[in-house]
């Protein structure tokens, strides 16, 4: 995503810096600084259903219930 952001002329030397030594694009060294300061790598967790215990919640096909586990178990 392409975007404008102000930064301070100390910031910008240091991420170009390490972008240039790094041989990536100054947008993956702020990313990835954003990324590493708020621990997160993949879409925001506001977006990503979880259950009590804190596990993502994917929804795939029927629920399997303990009658199905119970069938399979006797076969």
């Amino acid at each position: 995503m392409r975007t404008t952001i102000d930064i301070e002329t100390g910031s910008y030397r240091l991420a170009k810096a390490i972008a240039t030594q790094r041989g990536v694009s100054l947008g993956k060294i702020v990313a990835e600084a954003i990324q590493s300061a708020y621990g997160q790598t993949g879409p925001p967790t506001s977006d990503i259903l979880r259950s009590d215990a804190g596990f993502p919640v994917l929804t795939l096909g029927r629920t399997i219930t303990s009658e199905d586990v119970a069938g399979l178990e006797d076969e």
